[in-house]
Formats: C-alpha cells, sequence, structure tokens
C-alpha cells in the first residue's frame, strides 16, 4: 500500500524535533522520576580525598591567579610579560622532550604510536602541556597588543 507523502516545508529542524520528542515528558509536566545511586565512603577515606582535592584546588587556583594576572596589559610592563614568555617557553620545551620520550618508548615497547588511552601514565604532564601553550598564546597576544599600542 502506497501513500502520498505531503511536501510541507519543515519549519522546525530535525535536531529541535528530536529533543522536544525528549523533553516531552518534561513539558507536559509529567512526573519524571530519577534515580541516584549514593555511595558513601569511609570516614578515612573521604579524609584523604578531600585533603587531595583541596591539594588539586590549591594548585589550580595559584596557576589560575597567575594566568589572571597576565590577561591584566595593563598589570604587566613589557619585560614581565617577555620574562614571563621565556620561562614558559622553556617549560614547554622541557614537557615536550619528557612526552617525547615517552612516545618513543611506548613506541619501542609495543611497535605503535601511543593513542589517547594510552597516555594515562603521563596525563599531568600532556595537561601541563596543554596549559603551558595556551600561556605562550595569551603572552604572545599580549606582547603584540602593547607592541601596537605603542606604534599609533
Amino acid at each position: 500500500m502506497l501513500t502520498r507523502v505531503s511536501i510541507t516545508p519543515l519549519t522546525v529542524s530535525p535536531s529541535s524535533k528530536r529533543r522536544s520528542q525528549t523533553l516531552q515528558p518534561i513539558i507536559e509536566g509529567e512526573t519524571v522520576i530519577m534515580a541516584v545511586d549514593i555511595v558513601t565512603p569511609t570516614d578515612g577515606s573521604m579524609r584523604s580525598q578531600n585533603q587531595s582535592d583541596r591539594a588539586k584546588m590549591e594548585e589550580g587556583s595559584g596557576r589560575l591567579a597567575l594566568d589572571l594576572r597576565l590577561s591584566s596589559s595593563n598589570a604587566s610592563s613589557m619585560p614581565e610579560l617577555l620574562e614571563q614568555l621565556w620561562k614558559a617557553r622553556a617549560e614547554k620545551k622541557k614537557l615536550r622532550k619528557t612526552i617525547r620520550e615517552f612516545e618513543e618508548d611506548f613506541y619501542q615497547r609495543n611497535g605503535r604510536n601511543v593513542q589517547k588511552e594510552d597516555r594515562v601514565p603521563k596525563l599531568e604532564e600532556y595537561r601541563e602541556y596543554k596549559r603551558i601553550k595556551a600561556k605562550l598564546r595569551l603572552l604572545e597576544v599580549l606582547i603584540s597588543k602593547q607592541d601596537s599600542s605603542k606604534s599609533i
């Protein structure tokens, strides 16, 4: 049995149409039951986890404070920016060397290149390398911004 298909333009995109079907129970006001498994850790593991979380947050907030200070071009003079640029480049070279050695060693042992899931042992170095690259981009923009403002 064949039926005729009407050719009427869609006023709603297909993705939003799918989304509206997913959200329909919420829109119609039907009750949605969501189950959450709550795992209660022991006191000893909770304390050690809180301490490690606190240490990570303090370390991250120190980096963030440094990066936020960098973003204010008025707060940093050109010599400060250049000094930070040199330090960041040196740090990037050191991290890149560490990562390259890990990747070469991995290739020698396994006969294949490192996949994303193989990076777990050096995950912190990869993250730090990515952060340093972003910092370098920011520093280069700030330096070029100060150079252009001086030439005007």
